[in-house]
């Protein structure tokens, strides 16, 4: 015999997703307070207070109710808790990815410091080349490596000066790098 959720009722179709994500969790008795919504370029995360006495663990476990509860077009992350915070956090694939685009404000001159992403609060990440000596980038057709190799080395020759780094770079399809063929710093 079907049982129907809370959800299932006809005038609960139009709810925010963080307010489906709550009636969810309260149906297996997990009852959340709905924060803030942070919208990023490719996710939408939404901040829950969870109630005194609950599990974190006890919240993971319902992972796949609560992307069904939102018709979840991807995978859905649940942070329990958001580093350094008390809330909960899901975090949901955007529908459509919004374009970040390299500007002036986010070079650092004259350091080897390389812009790697943007976090859900739109906060730039850096981190220096300096650090890491040894970089693996790795990911599915179509997730953007190249994208972010060209970002890299953008990053690079607009902050160091050609007589403070020389690059070597290696392109056996010639396509790739081809961007870069007069750069001073080869």
């Amino acid at each position: 015999k079907f049982i129907p959720s809370r959800l299932d009722k006809v005038e609960n179709q139009y709810l925010a997703p963080e307010e489906k994500i709550k009636l969810r969790l309260a149906e297996f008795g997990i009852p959340v307070q709905p924060v803030e919504t942070k919208v990023g370029a490719s996710v939408t995360q939404y901040c829950f207070k969870v109630s005194a006495g609950i599990r974190m663990s006890t919240i993971l476990k319902h992972k796949s109710d609560i992307a069904r509860a939102i018709e979840a077009k991807g995978n859905i992350n649940i942070l329990a808790p958001i580093p350094g915070t008390a809330l909960i956090g899901v975090e949901v694939p955007n529908e459509s990815r919004t374009a970040i685009y390299l500007k002036e404000e986010h070079y650092t001159p004259d350091t080897l410091m390389l812009p790697i992403g943007v976090t859900v609060q739109g906060e730039f990440v850096k981190e220096s080349l300096a650090e890491m000596p040894h970089l693996l980038i790795a990911g599915a057709t179509g997730a953007g490596k190249s994208k972010l190799i060209h970002g890299i080395l953008t990053a690079l020759t607009t902050q160091m000066k050609p007589e403070n780094m020389h690059l070597v770079l290696i392109d056996p399809k010639r396509v790739e790098l081809k961007a870069f063929a007069k750069a001073k710093h080869l």
